[in-house]
């Protein structure tokens, strides 16, 4: 057996080198090439590198990073040592430093597509083509600047990619037990390279059966896979400490396998709650394949056609060629089948399309293969047409895309968590909504120790039976009534704000003044009878229903709050960056407190200046809504419609607001009474 074995990888072998004799030529640029590629990657990813901290995870992930703390589940203690080690780095900020991660992470994801293609194919273009076009397509390097786990779960989907290959050529028993432990320290990063490290595994030892299916060789490679996960040690023991940004408790077993296997979420679940519809599994599947032309400057798919088709038909590559075409689409089925969250709105579609960077590693790899392919077919197609067209086309990638991934000046965030906690008095409480916010708060807090007298408390880390632990420890001071978490079964909000709400401002009683950011869950509103919510720019205060409202100093104070939002820069982003979610923030801020103003203005007898202050922050607004909102123009109508009982002027702006409502919201049951307002206004005017 041992004997056929050899004469087997003999033969293979001998193949592999005639391929490489015939592409002579080009042998000699492999190293030179993939050092270009590797330079070339990381600096324009440099220069693109967001300078502080971003939307989604990236708060919550450098804050744990930086600070040794745990993230929602799984974990991912990988990257959070990874990033760890770069934010001992002595410049920027620490943000920037996680930031640098996913870059470094996403050029080492394109020298091994470069390798991979390379090695398969003997064609030391087909390979830049591959990893070039893979490196600067939009889906790859939007995330390649950012502190998310996905470029370093590519570099390890790519590493497996290369492995097999190399596997595949040289039946090296090394590689096949390098590859086991690269699969296990690569899950401890992220569970989605499950799909890719399970089939590549099966296939290296049905392939290599003669070598690998023995009782040492097997319990090698098992004691390889399970030192991969050893970094799941770091929740254990960054649990112990209690840190400032933490979930779950992993001290005990039954915790740290909970969290592994991400219980409260769901195993494999993408979020807590099914937010999707029933039945949008073609409609997912579809969303991926309409993704696909773009990241492949929409005519060079067909290349990875012809590279898939070629590699099945050729003897020797059927095996591998089969393995990685059937797991991507295994992958991209499974994920579509098992994903829970919506896909209505272009954020949610974004959160769903970051997952979809895997199967693409597959998609540009046979890009690749196609091209080599093309240039063994082609006579016409020789090395220098080869190498121009390949350069052209990595450029024009870069060329179509940089602008809009440019995100060396993006302080969206920063600016918005200052914007905010500099709102504040200290010695405050800020419950809150929303990842993104929570995680640059606290990032600012606790990364670079900006207004850490603000106590920001998020309202789904509440939720959990555990958080009574993590919040005790990080906040002393604050009252959190029995059961001990938030919820239908523990306390509410008015709880919350009988134990810790401040009727002194000059909090001798040692308790808090309490703001909102995004609102309270819709089902506790119990607090409604003893307290109210105050506008205060991008925040709400809550007070005790009966305290009195002093409207100039109000109007003043959301006048000054909402300056701080720089609106120029947000206009260039579309809704499905998370940076438009700070736009929307903004925008129904402004329009609340228009709208707020109008109603006090309304119920003190068309008071002139509220209506005018009404007026004022809703016009402020109206031409950044994409598209236009309708019930504007109606508070803008009725607002004008208060001013023209004491200003004959404001009749004309009454009549337009309220007919540009109706044509945007014809339906509206009170549209017979605005058109007999208009009416009764035209015949008297």
């Amino acid at each position: 057996m041992a004997q056929s074995f050899r004469k087997e990888r003999t033969r293979e072998r001998i193949a592999h080198l005639e391929v490489i004799k015939n592409q002579a030529d080009v042998r000699p640029l492999k190293k030179p090439l993939v050092i270009a590629l590797g330079i070339f990657t990381f600096i324009v990813y440099l220069l693109t590198l967001h300078p502080t901290v971003g939307g989604g995870d990236a708060g919550e992930l450098t804050v744990a990073a930086s600070r040794v703390g745990i993230v929602h589940p799984p974990g991912y203690p990988l990257f959070c040592i990874l990033g760890k080690l770069l934010t001992f780095l002595p410049f920027g900020t620490v943000a920037w430093r996680v930031n640098l991660l996913s870059a470094l992470c996403d050029t080492g994801a394109a020298v091994l597509l470069f390798l991979s293609v390379t090695e398969w194919t003997a064609n030391v273009w087909a390979g830049f083509l591959a990893g070039g076009l893979f490196a600067f397509s939009p889906l790859i390097w939007a995330y390649a600047g950012l502190a998310e786990v996905f470029a370093l779960n590519n570099f390890f989907a790519a590493g497996l990619i290369y492995l097999s290959v190399r596997y595949h050529t040289s039946r090296d028993r090394k590689v096949a037990l390098f590859a086991t432990f690269f699969w296990g320290l690569g899950l401890s990063n992220h569970h989605t390279l499950l799909f890719y490290g399970a089939p590549c595994l099966a296939w290296m030892l049905w392939s290599g059966r003669q070598q690998l299916l023995n009782v040492k060789t097997l319990a090698t490679m098992a004691g390889l896979g399970l030192l991969g996960f050893l970094p799941y040690l770091y929740l254990p023991i960054a649990s112990s400490h209690v840190p400032v940004v933490g979930w779950g408790n992993e001290t005990s077993f039954s915790g740290l396998l909970r969290h592994f296997l991400r219980a409260e979420y769901g195993t494999l679940k993408l979020g807590t709650e099914q937010t999707g519809n029933e039945g949008e599994l073609a409609r997912r599947i579809y969303l991926y394949l309409r993704f696909v032309p773009e990241q492949l400057l929409y005519v060079l798919p067909a290349l990875s056609v012809w590279g898939i088709v070629s590699g099945w038909r050729n003897e020797r590559w059927a095996p591998i060629t089969r393995l990685w075409a059937i797991t991507a689409c295994v992958y991209v089925f499974v994920f579509s089948v098992l994903s829970n969250i919506g896909i209505e709105v272009p954020l949610s579609v974004s959160v769903q399309s970051r997952f979809f960077q895997m199967a693409n590693i597959v998609v540009f790899l046979f890009a690749g293969i196609g091209l080599a392919t093309a240039m063994r077919t082609f006579s016409w197609l020789n090395v220098k047409l080869a190498a121009t067209f390949v350069i052209c086309a990595v450029l024009l990638q870069v060329g179509l895309h940089y602008k809009k991934l440019d995100f060396h000046d993006d302080w969206t965030f920063a600016d918005y968590g200052h914007s905010i906690l500099n709102s504040l008095p200290d010695h405050s409480i800020l419950i809150i909504q929303g990842d993104h916010c929570f995680g640059v708060l606290n990032y600012l807090q606790q990364s670079e120790g900006f207004r850490k007298t603000v106590h920001v408390l998020d309202q789904n880390y509440m939720t959990y039976d555990w958080s009574r632990r993590w919040m005790t420890a990080n906040y002393p001071d604050v009252n959190f009534p029995d059961p001990g978490f938030y919820g239908r079964a523990g306390f509410g909000i008015k709880d919350f704000l009988d134990v810790n709400l401040s009727r002194d401002p000059a909090h001798a009683d040692g308790k808090f003044q309490v703001f909102v950011l995004n609102g309270i869950r819709p089902w506790d509103d119990t607090y409604k009878k003893t307290y109210k919510l105050v506008r205060m720019g991008m925040v709400e205060k809550f007070a005790p229903i009966d305290e009195p409202l002093v409207t100039s100093d109000w109007v003043a104070k959301n006048a000054d709050i909402l300056k701080g939002v720089d609106v120029e820069k947000l206009r260039k982003w579309g809704e499905e960056d998370w940076e438009f979610q700070v736009m929307k923030e903004y925008l129904q801020s402004r329009f609340v407190f228009g709208t707020d103003a109008l109603n006090l203005g309304t119920s003190h007898g068309n008071d002139p200046y509220l209506l005018n202050v009404g007026v004022q922050s809703l016009r402020s607004i109206e031409s950044l809504y994409r598209p236009p909102n309708p019930f504007l123009y109606k508070n803008l109508g009725i607002a004008y419609m208060g001013l023209a009982k004491s200003d004959i002027k404001a009749v004309p702006m009454m009549i337009d607001s309220f007919q540009r409502y109706l044509s945007y919201n014809p339906g509206d049951p009170e549209a017979p009474a605005i058109r007999g307002t208009i009416a009764s206004y035209q015949q008297k005017h």
